[in-house]
């Protein structure tokens, strides 16, 4: 803005001379009386002049006031470039400040990289030293191999000889497992078993107990009775079988031939029930206290062979139903009970 030529200072520079020393002369002369014509003409000189620099001013003011415009805008203008430039510097300020940090942080990654390429330098060395070792014993290792090579000639009849024994420790396995499945049925059928034998058992007890009460009984008819019995006696105790015969006999030989037939009952003929096999040795029973003592002793064995037979068809009926009773071994050693 110094720089600048304002015309209101030519302006005021450029005013004549004459027109001040008029004023001057003017104001030095009013005190004594002069001519009116010649102030007056002098006061409209001084109108006009005055006029004129009045229209000066306002051109002057005019253009001050669009050079003051323009200084505005210019003003605006370059407040508007410095909030551009200024903000163009944060910008780059911002962004050299961010390079530095992240120079800062590479240059902190670059000394634990520097401490990390010290570390895997010397593994480097460390894994040199070890490969020239391994190398050393890879070349021990073949020359091992090298000597022992006749020895390894005879190696595939032994790998053979193992894959028949894995082959053979397989199968060993499969049987050992299915014999265990086998034991274990076989246990739970042998306790079946068992407990049959022990209930014949208890019957055959039973049997016995009453075979020997139907002697002492018979010894004591015996020696209370001297004389035979009676016709008829033995018949009404046997009535039940005399439609077995066509043909008549007498109470002794009635008496045997009925036994006979009890005895003669097919019991080895698989679907007859185990209570019509007691309700024979019953029968026989009851046969043996009806007749004499001597024959009674005649009909002994054949009744005890009944019972062997009620035990041996149990047995029958079993080893149909579980082939695990089938072996010979078991059937001799359950008969071996049995006598």
């Amino acid at each position: 803005m110094a720089g600048r030529n304002h015309p209101y200072s030519r302006t005021l520079n450029s005013r004549p001379s004459n027109i001040v020393d008029t004023h001057r002369l003017i104001h030095s002369h009013r005190q004594p009386q002069a001519n009116p014509a010649a102030v007056i003409e002098a006061q409209q000189r001084e109108i006009q002049i005055l006029l004129r620099d009045n229209q000066r001013l306002a051109a002057n003011h005019v253009v001050l006031n669009q050079e003051l415009a323009a200084a505005d805008q210019e003003l605006r203008h370059l407040s508007s470039t410095a909030a551009k430039v200024k903000a163009d510097c944060d910008a780059r300020v911002r962004e050299v400040y961010e390079s530095s940090l992240k120079t800062e942080a590479e240059l902190r990654s670059l000394d634990a990289m520097s401490v990390e390429l010290v570390q895997v330098k010397s593994d480097i060395e460390n894994m040199t030293v070890e490969t020239k070792e391994l190398t050393a014993k890879l070349r021990e290792i073949n020359e091992a191999l090298a000597s022992s090579a006749p020895q390894l000639e005879g190696f595939p009849g032994i790998e053979e000889e193992l894959q028949t024994m894995r082959q053979e420790i397989k199968r060993g396995r499969a049987a050992i497992e299915y014999e265990k499945k086998m034991h274990a049925s076989n246990l739970e059928q042998s306790e079946v078993l068992d407990k049959n034998v022990v209930s014949m058992a208890r019957e055959i007890e039973k049997l016995r107990a009453e075979l020997a009460d139907a002697e002492k009984r018979a010894k004591a008819a015996a020696s209370a009775a001297a004389v035979p019995a009676p016709p008829g006696i033995c018949g009404l105790r046997c009535g039940v079988f005399k439609p077995l015969l066509s043909f008549q006999l007498t109470d002794y030989d009635y008496l045997c031939v009925c036994s006979y037939e009890v005895l003669q009952i097919p019991f080895k003929v698989p679907g007859i029930p185990l209570y019509f096999q007691w309700l024979r040795l019953h029968m026989v029973a009851t046969i043996m206290l009806s007749i004499t003592p001597c024959s009674r002793f005649r009909l002994m064995v054949p009744v005890i062979t009944v019972m062997e037979e009620c035990l041996m068809f149990q047995l029958h009926l079993m080893t149909c139903s579980n082939p695990m009773y089938s072996d010979n071994l078991f059937v001799e050693g359950f008969k071996q009970a049995l006598d």
